[in-house]
């Protein structure tokens, strides 16, 4: 009786990974084939992500302005080699954009509220009273107070993340209150 083992193909690690941002939500990655690999996983921020047969992966729904970074194996029947070096790339940063929809609303003889539509990365909000710069708030709405009564004042918002600000929005006018007649 003759007694034979079948070895296993060798495989070897993945080789020069190559991760390069394709917009501010994706990152395309791509890699050497490894002879006899059935498979390779890809690994982000150290998490497996998924197992694929080619040697490339676009990597999607991702944050603007982030840093991800990849490892890739190979795979064969049950072996998985170590993980290749890794390799990190930054999604595209997207623009501040300007705030829209400024609505100004007196509330009473001395205050008036302001809202606004939420820009998408905007870290805070600069406020403007008749070109003045006012206040500076993180969510998209402000009261302006201690105001003259009868009184139009004139605003403008930008929206800023780190040191970039955005163009002022367009300007909205209100007329405090009056007082009442006695």
């Amino acid at each position: 009786e003759v007694c034979a083992t079948t070895f296993d193909l060798p495989i070897t690690t993945p080789e020069n990974l190559v991760a390069t941002p394709t917009s501010d939500y994706s990152i395309e990655l791509i890699w050497n084939k490894v002879e006899n690999a059935l498979s390779y996983n890809i690994y982000r921020d150290g998490d497996l992500l998924t197992n694929i047969a080619e040697t490339s992966y676009s990597d999607e729904n991702l944050n603007s302005y982030t840093e991800y970074c990849y490892e890739i194996t190979a795979v064969r029947n049950e072996i998985e080699t170590d993980k290749s070096l890794e390799v990190c790339a930054t999604t595209f940063d997207l623009p501040i954009t300007t705030p829209e929809n400024l609505v100004v609303t007196p509330v009473s003889t001395s205050s008036i509220i302001l809202t606004w539509d939420n820009v998408k990365n905007a870290e805070s909000y600069n406020v403007y009273r008749d070109g003045d710069s006012i206040a500076n708030v993180t969510n998209p709405t402000y009261t302006d107070k201690d105001l003259e009564y009868n009184t139009e004042y004139c605003y403008t918002v930008t929206a800023v993340r780190g040191d970039e600000e955005s163009e002022k929005s367009s300007a909205a006018c209100a007329t405090t209150f009056d007082l009442p007649i006695t």
